[in-house]
């Protein structure tokens, strides 16, 4: 949509609708959702810098990077919005966030979207207590690295192993080949 231009077929189509727009959009969102809708669209209002644009699929990865950080600090440096972040394994919505309606993918959904929920849905009460608040703040950042170059999904085959060493109270990674090297870990193409 570089140039805003709508097929004029769709646009005809669309114009034939026959149902209530209003009553569809409250069937198929919930309300958890429409309210989270109506915070991200009084959000863009309020720093629409912050808004998608279709160029954004004509960026380069860094630019990509750079757009998704800024986004990021512009809502924490806001007291009214900072909670979409630092609240967000906190909320009803279980299906949506509100980085959803922004185009592409951000750099930090691994860790919003299986890290942190992870330490809610698997950690004992006692992780969850002192673990949940520092990823909902970002001071701890978790990623998903499960893919190596020559073995793709297959988990079974996997050479990566990661050892508990006591002495230093923490894993060490070993990847013995270049073959059991990470790639594209995390959101994909990040």
């Amino acid at each position: 949509m570089k140039r805003k231009i709508v097929n004029p077929d769709l646009a005809e189509e669309r114009a034939k609708c026959t149902f209530d727009k209003d009553e569809a959009y409250n069937v198929v969102f919930p309300e958890e959702q429409r309210q989270e809708f109506a915070l991200v669209k009084a959000m863009i209002k309020k720093h629409p810098e912050i808004a998608s644009s279709f160029d954004y699929y004509e960026k380069s990865r860094l630019e990509k990077f750079k757009e998704w950080w800024e986004r990021f600090r512009t809502i924490m440096a806001d007291d009214e919005f900072r909670h979409l972040m630092t609240n967000n394994t906190n909320k009803h919505s279980q299906y949506f966030n509100w980085h959803f309606l922004f185009a592409g993918t951000n750099p930090m959904t691994y860790h919003m979207m299986m890290f942190s929920k992870g330490v809610l849905k698997l950690g004992n009460e006692e992780q969850v207590r002192t673990l949940l608040p520092k990823c909902n703040h970002w001071q701890i950042v978790g990623c998903y690295a499960q893919t190596e170059l020559a073995h793709g999904s297959n988990v079974a085959g996997l050479e990566t192993t990661a050892t508990y060493d006591m002495a230093t109270d923490e894993f060490v990674i070993h990847t013995p080949t270049f073959k059991a090297a990470k790639f594209w870990p995390g959101n994909l193409a990040w």
